[in-house]
This record gives structure tokens, sequence and C-alpha cells, in this order.
């Protein structure tokens, strides 16, 4: 969370030369997240991803994702582009309501995908960057933005930040961008027409749709709308 990768997998290591018990699901928490910045950092390969995703632990949503965008990551490097987008999408679905696992994986993989030249890295990067942003976590948004500057993407002005959002979305972990969706979303717009006035992807308007109908708990979209509108004045 400090952008501190080195330090980070230090850590990480230190943690598995300490373990000595049987590795059961409790107290292996560790593990996803270790996979994940050794595969970003090129320190972990395809042979270390499959004996994970092969254990025990695959029986956890929480490392399926962290294991998801890894192989995403591994797929993009080794030139499977088809394979690596499916696999984000993948951890993208695993992810919903998450938090950590979703953005740290959209943060991690955006960035693997701008170099390696597959999925929707720049959407990821966006969406990463307005969650640690709202979050008050600079290093890791600051380090989406350098990759999106770095990319050559137009960098979006803020809207009073996240302010904009209502309270009672914000405390449910609702994004700049969400909120956006959300507001076209009650004014009835579908999915398609919500894409083309936000300058997304059809695809990237229904993740948005399942997060927010996630961090809501509601059903479906209706539910949703009906959640919504009291609180956007809509």
């Amino acid at each position: 969370m400090e952008e501190q990768h080195e330090r980070a997998l230090a850590e990480f290591d230190e943690i598995e030369n300490a373990v000595t018990e049987p590795r059961i699901l409790r107290g292996t928490f560790y593990q996803g997240p270790r996979l994940l910045t050794r595969v970003a950092h090129g320190l972990a390969g395809r042979p270390e991803h499959e004996r994970l995703a092969e254990s025990h632990l695959s029986q956890v949503q929480l490392h399926r994702t962290y294991f998801a965008w890894s192989n995403a990551i591994l797929h993009g490097r080794e030139g499977n582009t088809a394979q690596a987008t499916a696999a984000a999408a993948e951890a993208l679905e695993l992810s919903r309501g998450l938090g950590l696992p979703r953005y740290l994986g959209l943060r991690l993989a955006g960035q693997a995908a701008l170099k390696d030249g597959w999925g929707e890295p720049l959407e990821w990067l966006r969406e990463a960057e307005e969650y640690f942003h709202a979050l008050s976590v600079p290093a890791v948004a600051a380090a989406c933005r350098a990759a999106l500057r770095e990319a050559g993407a137009p960098q979006q002005r803020r809207r009073r930040d996240h302010d904009t959002v209502p309270a009672e979305l914000r405390r449910a972990g609702v994004t700049v961008r969400e909120y956006e969706v959300l507001r076209l979303v009650v004014e009835r717009f579908g999915n398609a027409e919500i894409a083309e006035r936000l300058f997304l992807s059809p695809r990237t308007v229904e993740r948005h749709v399942g997060s927010l109908k996630a961090r809501t708990g509601c059903q479906n979209r209706a539910e949703l709308i009906a959640h919504a509108r009291p609180l956007i004045g809509g």
C-alpha cells in the first residue's frame, strides 16, 4: 500500500520461511498477494502459480482472485493475449465486493497489461486510482496516475474529488466513476448508452453496475435504482 514492493516481498518471504505448521486454510492469507506481487515483478513463473492454484488454497475466493490476476499477467507475458484477458475477467468477477484483492489486482495487472499489450489497462488503472485516492492511499493512487501518464492517457480532471459522492455511498465504497455510472442508471439509461456517454466499454459499465449492486446489497437493477434515487436526488 506504500508502493514499497521490495520491502513487501522481503516481508512476505520472512512469513513464508517462518511458517512451519501444516498449511491449513486459516493463517495462510498472505499466499495470494505474495504470489501476485512476485509474478508482477517477474520473480515467479508458471510452476509456482500452478502449485498454489492447484492447492487447498483455491477453495478460498480471496486466493482464487489473486491466482486469477497472477494467471492473467503470466499469460500476457507469454503472449497469450486472449487467455490473459479471460483470466482478468475471471479475477474481476471473483473480486466483486472484495476491495483490496480487486484494486491491487487492477493496479498490478494494469501496468503489466500496458507493457505486454492485452486487456483494458487504461480503464483498470483509472478504476484503481479512483479507489485508492478515495481511501487516502496516495502512493498507490500516484503510481496509477504515473502509469497512465507514461501510456499517454489523458488526465482526468477531478470534480471536487470524491466529495461529489453522497456520504452513504462513500461509506459503501462507491468510487467517483461508479457514481457517474449510477446517476445514469437511475436515469434509466442502458449499459450501451452509459458506455457511450462516459467513453467506456459496455463490459466495463456492466462491471461497474455489478460492483454497485454488491456494494449496496441490491439484487437487481430495479432495486439499485430504488435504493439510489433518494440519495442522489433523482
